[in-house]
């Protein structure tokens, strides 16, 4: 699956695919639920309690469930191609890095954690729009702790990116000025 990932194609095919799709779920579909600008669809994901949820949505104005279900299709499609962009970055970078036989391999899983987290975001959404009174106040508390970690994944991706980023480059510019200063590389006794 690595080598899959980390071609250039597959990479670029799925930059473009979700960037279209951020555009069209964060700027379309979200305004279409709200009617307004998109944020309160990511208040529901923070709800926590389906008292803070039903205050949310009955600010959306003729809401239908249909409509609501309709639009989290996007969603899930969404979802679908951020976790592949980010896998297929990560193994990209560790390849191009020279970096595949490593630990930092845990950040493609990180990607598709969070694909996977926003799909059961998603479907505990459909549920309380679509099933309201039967809905369980537990499984709306999960779905909220599940968007936390779907969005809290976003800086420890940013700061894997960095780590793998500069491990390397450190790491060469750090050998290089030691092999260059004469000192063999062999024997660390003399360096001192």
């Amino acid at each position: 699956m690595q080598n899959f990932l980390r071609q250039g194609k597959v990479l670029g095919f799925f930059a473009v695919v979700t960037v279209i799709m951020f555009y069209l779920v964060m700027f379309k579909v979200n305004a279409e639920i709200d009617h307004h600008n998109g944020l309160n669809v990511l208040r529901l994901q923070l709800a926590f309690t389906l008292e803070n949820a039903d205050t949310i949505v009955r600010e959306w104005e003729g809401l239908k469930a249909e409509r609501f279900v309709n639009a989290m299709l996007y969603d899930y499609l969404y979802a679908f191609c951020y976790s592949f962009f980010f896998a297929s970055l990560f193994a990209w970078l560790l390849h191009r890095r020279g970096l595949e036989d490593t630990n930092y391999r845990f950040g493609i899983g990180i990607a598709f954690t969070a694909g996977v987290l926003d799909w059961l975001e998603n479907s505990v959404e459909i549920l309380y729009i679509t099933h309201h009174p039967s809905m369980n106040e537990m499984l709306f508390f999960i779905h909220s702790v599940a968007a936390s970690v779907k969005w809290l994944s976003l800086p420890v991706v940013l700061v894997l990116y960095i780590m793998i980023l500069l491990k390397r480059s450190f790491g060469e510019h750090a050998d290089n000025e030691y092999n260059r200063s004469g000192e063999s590389s062999q024997n660390p006794d003399t360096r001192f």
